[in-house]
């Protein structure tokens, strides 16, 4: 596996529950890092063989780009990340055969309601 370059820096999100208050009412949830700072990635877009090799010409999978970070086993499809002001939503993790090097981060760019608005967004 060729070795890139990480010279970016990448937050990764993951949606908490606000918990309650004394009252038992819900609060409201958010964003929450699940790392403190940033972290250095390698970050392209996909190519368009890797694109239409993959199938995801297709409507259910909009892989758009990816980001190549050290091992993490705390990172999953549901969460986001923040680079460079824009949101992606984590479509899939690859761990390379489960050896604890690389974590290549395939994403898609949130839109809509997904994206978070500053208020919903959590310090570490």
């Amino acid at each position: 596996m060729a070795k890139h370059l990480k010279d970016k820096k990448i937050r990764i999100y993951q949606e908490v529950d606000g918990g309650f208050n004394a009252g038992g009412f819900p609060l409201p949830g958010g964003w929450k890092p699940i790392h403190p700072g940033k972290l250095w990635a390698y970050a392209r877009h996909l190519s368009a063989k890797e694109f239409w090799d993959a199938g995801m010409h297709t409507e259910q999978n909009q892989e758009e780009r990816f980001f190549t970070i050290n091992w993490r086993n705390d990172v999953t499809p549901d969460m986001m990340i923040r680079y460079k002001d824009t949101w992606f939503d984590i479509v899939r993790v690859d761990t390379f055969e489960d050896y604890k090097g690389d974590v290549k981060l395939y994403v898609k760019e949130a839109i809509g309601g997904r994206v978070p608005r500053e208020g919903e967004i959590l310090p570490f």
